[in-house]
Order: structure tokens, then C-alpha cells, then sequence
């Protein structure tokens, strides 16, 4: 057994004891996908378990594939029965096969992000509500946690929030329509509801793998319920230091409870990293042992030690950017190995402006995903009402792209016919029929009829290349691409080539059609579209950078009311401690050099802000190293409560300073017994009332 030997012996554990529900607790850099792979060959090669009984699932297509491909390479053979997959990409495939237990249609197409939105805004205009008092963002946003058992509250507005979810259910369910969340709750409903189903799919899977464990929300659980007996075959590997999901439904429970959840469940946990130097895990151990909802364990390496954690302050945000490009030019360090991270996405602006000046090349990551360009979702709209010929959604961008004098009128007309004959091909045939458009409209319409009946019938014949570029040449795309703005064109053309390269690429993996290439395209996630191949910078926020390692990373905007995020604090009762996590996170993404920033001025959305540094810093209670642009000094704790700054006359428009929320002013100040009360404004927190005694309030402006 050689895939054994380059184990430590917690890692070998991990992968021996295969019988019955196993938690591993994986710190970061910790080796957990060496476990999971190890685990698989290990089932196989040692057990003999066929490949078919083996499931494992995880959050990102990119893991997904690595997995594979490890095991694959440790085996010498392809696994072509091997379940390694998203929780969502092997949902869409259960579905393909059980979903007629729901009468529905196999063929069904699953709606992205702006496809549910432009549901929710059709939803509101059908229902003759304002977008201003219903914003679109925000009800998609409270249909996802409805579906994901997300507790939270109608606002006031029960009734009509309730008659906005149910149209829109209608209006997927019209369209033969899956939205992201519909994937695993109804994978749920019919393996909760059919006996046989769910006995069939647990007598399959005999050993389940969960990766991310600490990510998973209340559904993902119902389903790995779904799929296991008492006392399963079960392996969890995740960290609850890492769980910074909470927004988005992720239940740090699930992994905190699993020993009180599954019978006789073991522990391991592996704590040597194999990532970071001494002193950045140092670091983050002194962060993260604050947080009470966590197992103890402590990160150590047998490593390099390292250089010191860089802390430093900047005067303003233009300072921070200037010398995050300079340190990043002089390091002589390859662009790919360097990360700028951000609590929050506006930070961005200045650093990208920066690197521009600079000319120092990099990548936004989970910024416009590829596949929402605007000319990448015109040329799928039309291969998807083709899989699909009920959904309106995608029709109803393809029929005028490019232009034929069909718009919103000629929209409405084809809407009726949709709603009467139940799918594109019907009404736009009866539309034609009846002459239901007239001049340039109704010659549009036809022309968009005979590319339906061209190339409909080849989805399922022909390649997603091949299929895509007989479409491409048949409706003159790049001509329309060329004639609509001089100065994209190049930059539209070289997308849709590289739509055209992606799908090759798709084909090399098996993927036979165009029905199969939306379904894999449609549940990718920011982090399988990060381009590692080119030497560039990787922007992106701390969220995105999750699972990512970097030798150098920049870590900047470390200020309250920004790292930790106010909004965060103010929404989550355990806010403070995910975003601690959150922190944590950040800070074990680097290799060899981290470097932490903060401006004690930073200007946002038209205003100027003065914030003292993040708590998270002061939680360090270590001194930062000197740098270019940058101070030498002791990072101090401040007070949270106790004696105020003497000079203070409590006088209303007397600007203070608290050691949590930063600058504010005095609005006013009236006796209260034998103290005080004192009402700041907050350009962060807004308007807070102290006690005298207790405000700990200095003059001025923060340092």
C-alpha cells in the first residue's frame, strides 16, 4: 500500500477507518483532498469496492475534477463509474433520471442568477409592483433562503411576499425551468417521498465522502440524510474555523453537532499544515482561539519559519493601493503567485486603478462571470430555448438578438400565444399563422422560425462546437457584433471565441451535445472560472479566495466597519465570530508572505470615513514591521469601556472617536442622574447612545 506511506499518522487514520460516520476535522492547509482522494483509492484497491458504490461530493467543479484526477492517477485507470461531484451538478443528474416522479420534463433548463431575476422583475410587472418598494436582488435573494430553510423574517409584507414566491414557482414550472436551490430541494421531495427510489440510491452508495463539511445548510443535510442508513459509511472533512457561509444558509451546527447527529460517530482531527510558515499560522491560531463555536485544535508546522506578519497603516487608501503596487514590483515574484484580498468588493476600484497606472496585469475574480457576458448569454440563449422549447425567458432574449424589429409590444403579442399553446415552437408557429405581428416584426419572427426548424432538431446530433458554429454563421452573429459597437467588437469576438474554445475543451471531457454543455456550464461557481494558467494578480474578495492558496497575499482594508463588517455585525447575532473566521481565512491563504493594511482615512460611495484599525489587529497584541509607505509601532488594544480622553467637553458638534466605531460627532448630551448621556453619530454604525462613565470617547480623529 504506497498511497499510504506519505501520510502522517492522523491523516493515515482518516483514511483507514472506513466503517461507520467519520468527522475530520481538517485545518486549513492540512492536506484534507490527499485524505479524501487517499480514502477512495484505499476503498478500491485495498476493499475492493467497486467504483459505483463510492460517492463523493463537495462545492466547486474544480475540486470535483482534482479529485478525480488524483485518484484516477493513483489507480492507473479511469474510474468511469466513480461519483466525485458539486452537491448541485449530482442533484441535475439525479433529476434527469427521477425527475418524471414529479411529472415533470426530463429536459428541463436551469435558470442562472439573471435568469431568476429577470423572472422576479417579469413576476413584479405582472403584479403591478414598484421595483423601488420590492427590489428584485433582494426578493431572489428571500426566494433562495425560503427554498434553503433560511430562517428570516416578511418584513411587514407576508402576504405579498408569499403571492410573489408563488407566482414565480409558476412561472419556472411554465417554463420547464429549475433555479439553482430547485435542484437539491426537489432531488429531496422525491427521495423523501418515494420508498423505493431512496432505498434504491442508498443500496448504491455504500460509502459517502462530504468535503467542506462546515459549508453545507439545511437541505445539503435532508439530502445526505436522504442517501444514508443508520450508522452509515459516512466521512465528513471540513473545519468550522472555515465556515463563512452563514449568509448564503450554511449551518456551522451541522458540523459541530455531527457526533450528537450520527450513532457512535468518531473524530479526527489533522492539524499539521503543510501550507503556511510558522509565523502566519502563529498568527491566525491568535485570532481564531477567540471564537467559542469551534472544537479545540491548534495549526503547527514542521516548516520554515518565516518572516514576521507585515501590519501597516496608511494615511489614505491611494497610499495603501500605491504601495501594495510597489511592494508587488519589487518582490520580483511571479504575477500568479500574488493575491489582493478585500473584506468588501468597493475596495477594489482603487486597486485596479492602481495596477492599471502601473501596469501591472491581473484578474477579477467573481467579478462578470464569463458566462454572463452579454454576448456569451445571446449566443446560449438560442441553444437554450432549443433544449428547452418552454423556456420563454431565454426565447425572449434569442428572437431579437440580432435585431428584428421585435420588441416589447411584439413581445407581449408572442407572450399570449406562449401562454395559450404552452411552448415556443407552438406559438410561434400560431403566431405566424394568424399574422399576429405585421412588416419588419412578422419578417423577423420568420426568420427567427426557420433557424428553429434548422437547428433544433440537431442538439442532441451533433457536437456543442460544431453545433454552435453551424448557428453563429447561419444568424450573422459577428456581423451584429461588429455593427453594434466599434469599440467592443474585438473584445465581444474573442469571448465568443473562447466560448468556442471552452466547448472543445467540454468535448475532450465527454460532453456529446449542446443539452449536456449547458448543464455543465450552468453550475459553475467563481472559483472554476479563476484562469491559473496566465501570469496576472488575483483580485478578489475574502469569500472568493476560500480553498485558494497563494505564495504572497495582500490583505487590505483592515478596519472596522469594514473587516469586521458592520453589516455582518449588525445582521448575525454570531457575526463577530464568523467574521473572525472570516479573518481567519484570509490570513491562511498565504504561503510565505502576508502582508495586512489599513488607512485610517478612506474615502466610499461620496464620502470620507476616519476608522481605526480592525480589532482583529488589536487582537494580535504584536508590533508591525516597518515598510516602505508604511509606520513602525505598536499595534495597541483600546479600551472598550472606561475612562474618557480628559480634554472632551461633551459639547454637541464635537468630533470623537471610539475605540469600536471609529469617528463620529456629538448630536447631543443631557443629564442622566449622576452621569450622562451622550448621542454620537457614526459615519459606520450610525447614531449610538453612551453613558459618560462608560463611552470611552477620545477627541478628534483616530491615528
Amino acid at each position: 500500500m504506497d498511497y499510504l506511506e506519505n501520510l502522517n499518522p492522523e491523516q493515515r487514520k482518516a483514511v483507514v477507518e472506513i466503517e461507520g460516520p467519520l468527522l475530520v476535522l481538517a485545518g486549513a492547509g492540512s492536506g484534507k483532498t490527499k485524505v479524501i482522494t487517499t480514502r477512495i483509492v484505499h476503498l478500491i484497491a485495498f476493499h475492493g469496492v467497486p467504483d459505483y458504490r463510492i460517492c463523493a461530493m463537495t462545492f466547486t467543479n474544480k475540486a470535483a475534477a482534482e479529485m478525480k484526477e488524483r485518484v484516477e492517477n493513483m489507480l492507473g485507470l479511469p474510474q468511469h463509474e466513480l461519483t466525485i461531484s458539486t452537491f448541485h451538478a449530482f442533484c441535475a443528474r439525479f433529476l434527469r433520471k427521477e425527475i418524471h416522479m414529479l411529472g415533470r420534463e426530463r429536459n428541463f433548463i436551469i435558470f442562472d442568477s439573471q435568469d431568476q431575476l429577470k423572472v422576479v422583475k417579469d413576476v413584479l410587472k405582472k403584479q403591478n409592483l414598484n421595483p423601488k418598494d420590492f427590489h428584485p436582488g433582494a426578493i431572489k435573494t428571500w426566494i433562495s433562503n425560503k427554498k434553503n430553510k433560511v430562517e428570516q423574517g416578511f418584513f411587514g409584507k407576508e402576504g405579498i411576499l408569499k403571492s410573489i414566491y408563488a407566482y414565480y414557482q409558476q412561472e419556472l414550472l411554465s417554463q420547464n425551468a429549475l433555479d439553482f436551490d430547485d435542484l437539491i430541494v426537489l432531488t429531496n421531495r422525491i427521495l423523501t417521498e418515494n420508498d423505493s427510489c431512496r432505498e434504491r440510491y442508498r443500496d448504491r452508495f455504500q460509502h459517502l465522502l462530504i468535503d467542506e463539511y462546515q459549508d453545507t445548510n439545511r437541505v445539503q443535510f435532508e439530502l445526505i440524510k436522504n442517501l444514508t442508513r443508520e450508522s452509515p459509511n459516512l466521512c465528513v472533512v471540513g473545519d468550522e474555523d472555515q465556515s463563512i457561509y452563514s449568509w448564503r444558509g450554511a449551518d456551522i451546527r451541522n458540523i459541530l453537532d455531527f457526533e450528537k447527529q450520527f450513532k457512535d460517530a468518531r473524530l479526527i482531527k489533522l492539524e499539521q499544515n503543510y501550507r503556511s510558515t510558522q509565523c502566519i499560522l502563529k498568527f491566525a491560531n491568535r485570532v481564531i482561539v477567540r471564537n467559542t463555536q469551534r472544537k479545540p485544535k491548534n495549526l503547527w508546522s514542521k516548516g520554515r519559519v518565516g518572516k514576521p506578519v507585515s501590519q501597516r497603516r496608511f494615511n489614505r487608501g491611494m497610499e495603501e493601493a500605491a504601495s501594495i503596487a510597489r511592494l508587488i514590483i519589487n518582490s520580483g515574484k511571479p504575477y500568479g503567485e500574488i493575491a489582493v484580498l478585500y473584506r468588501v468588493n468597493f475596495l477594489s476600484r482603487i486597486i485596479e486603478e492602481t495596477f492599471r497606472r502601473k501596469g501591472i496585469p491581473y484578474q477579477l475574480v467573481g467579478g462578470l462571470k464569463f458566462y454572463d457576458r452579454k454576448e456569451i448569454k445571446d449566443v446560449l440563449s438560442y441553444a437554450r430555448c432549443m433544449v428547452n422549447t418552454r423556456d420563454w425567458t431565454s426565447f425572449a432574449r434569442a428572437v431579437n438578438t440580432p435585431p428584428r424589429g421585435i420588441g416589447s409590444k411584439s413581445l407581449e403579442v408572442l407572450r399570449d400565444y406562449y401562454d395559450r399553446e404552452g411552448n415556443i415552437h407552438d406559438a410561434v408557429t400560431a403566431a405566424l399563422a394568424d399574422k399576429a405581428l405585421k412588416g419588419k416584426s412578422f419578417k423577423g419572427l420568420r426568420e427567427f422560425d426557420a433557424l428553429l426548424k434548422e437547428f433544433r432538431p440537431l442538439v442532441m446530433k451533433l457536437k456543442p462546437g460544431e453545433w454552435m458554429q453551424q448557428i453563429l454563421a447561419a444568424m450573422d452573429y459577428r456581423l451584429y457584433l461588429r455593427k453594434a459597437d466599434a469599440y467592443t467588437v474585438e473584445k465581444r469576438e474573442d469571448n465568443v471565441n473562447e466560448l468556442m474554445v471552452s466547448m472543445r475543451e467540454f468535448e475532450k471531457k465527454g460532453v456529446q451535445n449542446i443539452a449536456d454543455f449547458l448543464d455543465q456550464t450552468a453550475l459553475l461557481s467563481d472559483q472554476d472560472q479563476l484562469d491559473d494558467s496566465q501570469d496576472r494578480v488575483s483580485l478578489m474578495t475574502v469569500h472568493a479566495a476560500k480553498g485558494l492558496e497563494f505564495d504572497t497575499v495582500f490583505l487590505m482594508g483592515l478596519e472596522e466597519g469594514l473587516f469586521p463588517n458592520k453589516r455582518a455585525l449588525e445582521e448575525n447575532p454570531h457575526g463577530l465570530e464568523e467574521e473572525r473566521r472570516l479573518f481567519y481565512v484570509a490570513v491562511t491563504r498565504a504561503k510565505n508572505h502576508l502582508y495586512i493594511s489599513h488607512s485610517t482615512r478612506r474615502s466610499a460611495f461620496g464620502s470620507t470615513f476616519d476608522n481605526p484599525p480592525s480589532r482583529f489587529l488589536r487582537e494580535q497584541n504584536t508590533a508591525s514591521t516597518p515598510s516602505a509607505g508604511g509606520y513602525k509601532n505598536q499595534l495597541k488594544a483600546s479600551a472598550v469601556s472606561g475612562s474618557n480622553d480628559s480634554s472632551l467637553s461633551f459639547q454637541v458638534g464635537e468630533k470623537v472617536v471610539h475605540p469600536v466605531f471609529g469617528s463620529g460627532v456629538i448630536l447631543a448630551a443631557s443629564p442622566k442622574g449622576l452621569d450622562m448621556r451622550i448621542t454620537v453619530r457614526f459615519p459606520f454604525y450610525g447614531t449610538k447612545i453612551f453613558l459618560k462613565s462608560k463611552a470611552s470617547l477620545s477627541s478628534g480623529h483616530a491615528d
